[in-house]
């Protein structure tokens, strides 16, 4: 299995956002409204997740039978035939949480065949919204696949990357393990708040 890694990712495809072309918004995929992030560390999973761990020590909820493992700095969660899976990352850079989120999907575009970018669009409302993709491409294998990526601020202050994919077959099923991880993630908020960034 090959397994599409957010961060890596990113880095390989941070200049492709500059070229024009195929990448507006067009519609929701989904959730409508900013992640409501947790005030305190989740202890009570929802049935068939887990708790585990994540970036800056933050905590969410995964399915329950998948198998943890660490690539980088890149907290992955896969199903036992590996056909389905979540990352959880950290994103640096200069770009705003939409133009990452275009940067991404163009980076699997030129990676995978088939690719369809169903949606693109900003989650909530503001210079610190979040985003999300909604996707499909062929695998490897032939076969299908479906994901949600989502990059977002959290409290912290720290910009994270989250994707959430499986085979179209099992749509809306990766819905459910994006929301449900999202709706859970806890990090630790600063004891002060850290400085806003100076405008572009």
């Amino acid at each position: 299995m090959v397994v599409l890694g957010c961060a890596a990712l990113l880095v390989v495809v941070a200049a492709l956002w500059l070229v024009p072309g195929g990448d507006d918004a067009s519609g929701g995929s989904g959730d409508t409204s900013p992640t409501a992030f947790p005030t305190v560390r989740p202890t009570l999973p929802p049935s068939g997740y887990r708790l585990a761990d994540g970036p800056d020590g933050a905590a969410m909820a995964v399915p329950t039978d998948w198998s943890p493992r660490l690539r980088g700095a890149t907290y992955v969660h896969e199903a036992r035939d590996f056909a389905s899976y979540v990352e959880v990352g950290r994103t640096t850079g200069l770009m705003s949480n939409i133009e990452t989120a275009r940067a991404f999907s163009r980076g699997v575009a030129s990676v995978w065949s088939g690719y369809v970018e169903k949606s693109i669009a900003p989650v909530g409302e503001g210079s610190r919204a979040a985003a999300e993709v909604d996707f499909e491409y062929d695998t490897s294998g032939g076969s299908r696949r479906r994901g949600l990526y989502r990059v977002f601020t959290a409290p912290n202050g720290a910009t994270y990357e989250v994707q959430a994919a499986g085979p179209s077959v099992d749509w809306p099923r990766q819905r459910a393990v994006m929301d449900t991880l999202l709706s859970t993630f806890y990090v630790s908020a600063p004891s002060s708040p850290s400085p806003l960034p100076l405008p572009r």
